[in-house]
């Protein structure tokens, strides 16, 4: 009820979403005003605990009860924030569930650990780039589901199309446990759901990179990348050099998990 009579508002904040270097978004919701009109509301935020609306860092967005959208500016590149919704009426002013985030650093680099795992691969900008899983999903896996000859058009070699091959893998094989569906299905790695098996091209750059990461067999890995029918793309990582050869999909390959930020 928003008419309890007497008290002071009580709110939630929102989520901290859309972070990079600089901004934030975040908000609140007022769930009761306590039986008073809210007369101010926003966020506020701070590098230390508990901020209040003693602070300039706060946002002022109008007045009411319901929910409201935030836009932090200002702030500090790979800082730690932390920041609560508030709400005033008559009866004083209160605050909702304190939450943090971290700001995007200035420049990402390789071997960050980051976003669920460690960084592997950056774009030209410094603030793109390709995270993989900190172990192995699976030391032994088929690529296919129950038809190994079922023609799925996962055909994308390129940085940035790994994602993309495995929704179409899915797509078209269906449910049960294989190399697509244990990345973006089964597995969550720091509470995130967009992992996927990479293409071969994110799969060399993840070879390039294997001694920083670390914790990889020196055997096969499986691409995304669906080289014919019955013929997929992998690599060795226990070969003395980048290299791929295609394998048939009933063989049982290790599973690395990448996503992309």
């Amino acid at each position: 009820p928003l008419w309890t009579g007497g008290a002071a508002p009580v709110l939630t904040t929102t989520a901290v979403t859309s972070i990079t270097q600089s901004t934030a978004t975040s908000g609140g919701n007022i769930v009761s005003n306590g039986g008073a009109a809210i007369t101010a509301r926003g966020v506020v935020w701070d590098t230390l605990t508990d901020p209040t609306v003693a602070l300039l860092t706060k946002t002022v967005n109008g007045n009411g009860n319901g929910s409201f959208t935030s836009n932090l500016t200002g702030l500090v590149a790979g800082k730690t924030y932390y920041v609560r919704a508030y709400a005033t009426n008559t009866n004083g002013t209160t605050y909702g569930n304190q939450l943090n985030f971290v700001t995007s650093p200035a420049a990402f680099t390789i071997g960050q650990v980051y976003g669920g795992g460690i960084v592997f691969y950056v774009d030209g900008t410094g603030q793109h780039g390709l995270i993989v899983a900190t172990t192995d999903q699976s030391i032994g896996l088929k690529w296919h589901n129950t038809n190994s000859s079922l023609l799925t058009n996962a055909a994308g070699l390129a940085i940035g199309t790994g994602s993309a091959n495995t929704t179409t893998i899915i797509n078209v094989q269906g449910n049960g446990l294989y190399a697509a569906t244990l990345c973006r299905q089964f597995y969550n790695g720091g509470g995130f759901n967009d992992w996927y098996l990479p293409s071969l091209f994110e799969l060399n750059q993840l070879y390039l990179q294997k001694n920083v990461i670390g914790g990889f067999a020196p055997s096969n890995y499986w691409s995304s990348s669906e080289s014919s029918t019955s013929l997929i793309w992998a690599m060795n990582f226990g070969a003395p050099g980048p290299n791929q050869s295609t394998a048939f999909n009933t063989s049982t390959y290790y599973v690395r998990a990448i996503r992309s930020f």
